[in-house]
């Protein structure tokens, strides 16, 4: 018995010097585990755990296999996939089930092992992303080829435009408090700061139209700014189609857009807003003017303007001196009045074309400085008054006489001063009609903006357009 106990211990001592060396390698998710065999050894009991940290850890494998197994391969995303590390545990035992030896390896994932998986999902969803995008570039490409950016601009505004409730569009005032409303804060341009931004965004926001004409090549060189330019839909079309002298080409576009009366009192269209002509379209300018009739036309801007250094605002359309006259294609002009006043000049032209002759009317404002204001409401107030009297006698613009044409109000690019002048008309002649109750200057504006773009193009000019009201409010109900 001796005998036999020591040459198991011998066995045993001889085995115990022997390693298993138990190791284990990542492919993705699958973990191939491998170790040397060990004599005596009729069993191997394997057991893998996933762990997070050292005190958590769950059995993700555990099995017993043979002793001519010495090799496992194991795949699942689950249980290998994430990127964490893992612990082996081989444990070799004989025919009785007694331990011979156990050994404990750590398994640690390389990242590129780790996150193998991922890469694949991940580059074949950014390649799809990207043949995505290609798409959808070639489709706008395409689109934007057969229709230009400000289709995709209207789009977007009638999806605002349906978005937005009532309250956005108007500011309504009761006339009958109207003034005791305005004397609760000093009207400057703080006051009406965050109105006019509201309205700047609003019109932004909900007012795109088409624009196709004015930026058609053969029209570009009419436009006097390239951002400022008519509506299709509003826009003036001259039925005798002119060229310019730096384009022959023939074409029925000037920049110009017809203004509707919003007080309901007289027919529309009551107006035009126009750029200041240049020397290239003078031609086009009196073309508009025999075509719809003007006798009345309202200019808000000097020849040269700024302080220090001069611009052309507009050119002169008119002959130098009374009695003189100029001719334009097949229209004469001839200036046979002038008269002179602090704020203003009133000129009297005859306009001529083959055997007939009309009589026009001219008032320049000469007070009112570029994306400004006068310093006082009286400037504009007098300058409709006179308007308005010179409009009575020489043309008047109601349903009694239909047939007269609209006022023809321009500045140099036909919407700041411009637009400021037709909005006070307008709000005016609604603060005077008995029939409404309140009035709104941020909604006649707005409206106004439909038509033609930025009329009223500043702060300043739409606080003045209150403080103008204010005094002809205060004149009318003196308190």
């Amino acid at each position: 018995m001796r005998v036999r106990y020591i040459l198991s211990l011998q066995s045993l001592i001889a085995y115990l010097l022997h390693k298993m060396e138990a190791d284990g390698k990542f492919n993705g998710d699958t973990l191939t585990v491998q170790w040397n065999p060990i004599k005596l050894a009729e069993k191997y009991l394997v057991t893998i755990e996933q762990c997070n940290d050292e005190r958590s850890c769950t059995v993700v494998y555990d099995n017993t296999v043979f002793k001519n197994t010495t090799l496992l391969e194991m795949t699942s995303e689950d249980k290998f996939g994430p990127c964490t590390f893992y612990t082996l545990k081989v444990r070799a035992e004989d025919s009785k089930h007694q331990r011979l030896i156990q050994e404990t390896a750590m398994l640690v994932k390389d990242e590129s092992e780790c996150n193998q998986h991922l890469h694949v999902v991940i580059g074949v969803t950014m390649s799809i992303l990207a043949l995505l995008a290609l798409l959808l570039v070639v489709a706008i490409l395409f689109y934007l080829r057969k229709n230009p950016m400000e289709q995709i601009q209207r789009a977007r505004s009638r999806i605002y435009s349906r978005l937005y409730s009532r309250d956005k569009y108007v500011k309504p005032y009761d006339k009958s408090t109207f003034v005791q409303e305005l004397e609760k804060n000093l009207i400057h341009d703080l006051t009406f700061d965050v109105e006019f931004s509201e309205l700047e965004q609003l019109a932004d926001a909900t007012i795109q139209r088409r624009i196709s004409f004015s930026t058609l090549p053969v029209n570009r060189r009419r436009n006097r700014y390239q951002d400022v330019i008519p509506f299709d839909a509003t826009r003036v079309v001259l039925e005798k189609p002119l060229g310019i002298e730096s384009n022959g080409e023939l074409s029925n576009y000037i920049n110009a857009s017809l203004i509707s009366d919003l007080s309901g009192q007289v027919h529309s269209p009551f107006y035009i807003a126009a750029q200041g002509p240049s020397q290239e379209t003078m031609n086009l300018f009196w073309e508009m003017i025999w075509q719809q009739n003007v006798r009345v036309i309202v200019m808000l801007t000097n020849l040269i303007e700024g302080i220090g250094f001069h611009s052309s605002k507009c050119s002169q359309y008119w002959p130098d001196l009374v009695g003189n006259t100029r001719r334009f294609h097949d229209i004469t002009v001839q200036l046979y009045d002038c008269q002179d006043a602090p704020d203003y000049l009133v000129r009297k032209f005859d306009v001529s074309r083959n055997d007939i002759t009309r009589s026009v009317i001219h008032v320049q404002c000469t007070s009112w400085p570029d994306r400004c204001a006068p310093k006082n409401a009286s400037v504009l107030l007098q300058l409709i008054d006179v308007v308005r009297a010179l409009a009575s006698q020489y043309g008047k613009n109601d349903r009694d006489n239909p047939k007269t044409g609209p006022w023809l109000v321009h500045c140099s690019a036909g919407v700041g001063r411009t637009g400021t002048f037709i909005a006070l008309d307008q709000v005016m002649r609604m603060y005077d009609d008995p029939m409404q109750s309140n009035i709104d200057v941020f909604n006649a504006v707005y409206q106004l903006r439909k038509e033609r773009r930025y009329l009223v193009q500043t702060l300043s000019q739409y606080t003045y357009l209150y403080k103008c009201l204010y005094e002809h409010a205060q004149k009318k109900n003196p308190s």
